[in-house]
């Protein structure tokens, strides 16, 4: 159902007609986080910004003599291990193709609700994530995926789901449409898979393990979501996030975005923009990173704030291993000082029980488990004594 009961005078209203009435919404169903005064702020920029890293020479044929290669290397692992979140520039990924696809999201999102209505397909499955979604009201008042100010257009596990969706979505679907969006899902697959190469590096194994361990099941059919987020304008943005604080789920987390800022992460118990910088992309750490670095990496607690003013539009590409992999950090990385944090995961089987756990959480009041990565480590985490930060 909308937020609002009608639209009046001083009432947002999304692309899809979906209304927000001034004080309707103090809270939402996953706790006070949809109003600013709950929630820190972010910290001044001058005193606290993420890194970023430059990968302009970076040697890919593992030339362990290149001091430029290992002064990469170290960048990329320290921004792992004390943000989980960093920018890269020079990364390789074409900018004209950005732009291609910057423009093909603007096309769709301007398009009548009625026509982007038909493009979504109402289902209960876990698994089907090809789809369109219109956020900022509530058709289920406990559902936690539904208190977002956006709309996106979500793609996942194939390419031929993808083709299909891409299809489905745009209405003079030409072959150069559905091309760029494959250039652009492959040009961010072989970035990602270079990113891991240095990861392994980073945590002293050979720099292959995570390509070896994924690609001996990876097929041509590479399971990865991508999802394009619309932002529209918000006048009441203290009463509305575009995204509640949250981390991914999955390895490797490879976002686009424009020149309108929003993306906030949490450090300490601050949290600090995430500025745009152009032509740069924006890495996350997904929560089978940490587990799969025994704890070495840190998957960020990030959200996104809402614009008075402008619209923002994001493209994230989440990296997953195939769905029969089990995600188990190596022996390398455990010693007496270094025990096994995590369980053996099968990232399916988590999803799953992550979004059980949260119904189960919602019904029952507590609160305490809708929290960043509170969840995850009580089902992941052979160690439930410790302490979390979120």
């Amino acid at each position: 159902m909308p937020i609002a009961d009608d639209v009046t005078d001083g009432t947002d209203v999304l692309a899809n007609g979906v209304s927000l009435k001034a004080g309707r919404l103090k809270t939402s169903p996953i706790g006070d986080i949809v109003t600013d005064d709950s929630l820190p702020e972010a910290e001044d920029e001058d005193k606290l910004s993420i890194p970023v890293i430059n990968i302009a020479g970076f040697s890919a044929d593992g030339d362990d003599t290149s001091i430029r290669r290992r002064k990469i290397v170290s960048e990329i692992t320290h921004a792992c291990e004390t943000w989980g979140i960093f920018q890269i520039i020079n990364h390789g990924v074409p900018q004209q193709l950005v732009n291609d696809v910057r423009k093909q999201a603007h096309e769709f999102f301007s398009l009548p609700p009625e026509i982007k209505e038909r493009i979504r397909v109402e289902t209960q499955k876990l698994s089907e994530s090809n789809n369109y979604h219109q956020q900022g009201f509530l058709r289920k008042p406990a559902d936690p995926m539904n208190t977002s100010w956006r709309e996106d257009l979500a793609y996942s596990s194939s390419w031929n789901k993808t083709k299909s969706m891409i299809e489905r979505a745009w209405l003079d679907t030409s072959a150069s449409t559905v091309e760029t969006a494959h250039e652009y899902l492959k040009s961010k697959d072989d970035f990602g898979m270079k990113l891991l190469e240095i990861l392994a590096e980073g945590l002293g194994l050979d720099s292959g393990f995570f390509l070896q361990n994924l690609c001996h099941v990876r097929t041509s059919e590479k399971p990865y979501y991508w999802r394009v987020n619309f932002y529209p304008p918000c006048q009441h943005t203290e009463q509305t996030i575009g995204i509640p604080p949250h981390t991914d789920p999955c390895i490797l987390t490879l976002l686009s975005q424009r020149n309108v800022s929003g993306l906030q992460v949490m450090k300490g118990d601050r949290y600090v923009d995430v500025l745009p910088t152009p032509g740069a992309l924006v890495v996350n750490v997904g929560d089978l990173l940490e587990a799969w670095s025994n704890g070495r990496f840190q998957s960020a607690v990030h959200r996104v704030v809402v614009s008075t003013k402008q619209e923002r539009v994001s493209w994230a590409f989440l990296m997953f291993p195939p769905h029969s992999f089990v995600v188990e950090a190596p022996e390398q990385l455990i010693d007496d000082e270094h025990p096994h944090l995590f369980k053996p995961l099968n990232h399916v089987d988590m999803l799953r029980a992550l979004y059980e756990g949260l119904q189960v959480a919602l019904k029952s009041g507590d609160t305490r488990k809708l929290l960043p990565k509170v969840l995850f480590y009580e089902l992941a985490r052979l160690n439930k004594s410790v302490e979390i930060d979120s």
